[in-house]
């Protein structure tokens, strides 16, 4: 119960960084920095509970780390065709489907299971 914390927080930066990649290739990594740490830094002020403030000071730090991961990974994939959608899949041993989300849907890439 509660809001979320300072591990989503970052959660939420690097993604909303690696997002504009994927849209924006030619991105620097040093912008991906300063937009990832303007998103954590306005969830941290509008925190409405209190969190631990050395818990706020390692996930900030961590964020550069996560970024380098993904800006490696998206660089250079093109910029995807569609994102955040849902997908089902039926299979004949369940009456219910398997319900999942994909991130990135890139037209010549097959995807990673």
């Amino acid at each position: 119960d509660g809001e979320a914390g300072p591990s989503a927080w970052r959660g939420t930066a690097v993604e909303k960084s690696l997002t504009n990649l994927a849209y924006k290739p030619d991105l620097e990594i040093g912008d991906l920095f300063e937009n990832a740490d303007n998103v954590f830094t306005d969830l941290t002020d509008n925190a409405e509970e209190q969190h631990s403030v050395e818990k706020i000071n390692q996930e900030k730090q961590d964020i550069p780390a996560f970024i380098k991961s993904g800006y490696l990974f998206y660089k250079n994939l093109g910029v995807p065709e569609d994102s955040q959608k849902r997908i089902e899949l039926w299979t004949e041993d369940f009456d219910i489907p398997i319900i999942g989300y994909y991130d990135f849907l890139y037209k010549d890439l097959k995807p990673m299971l």
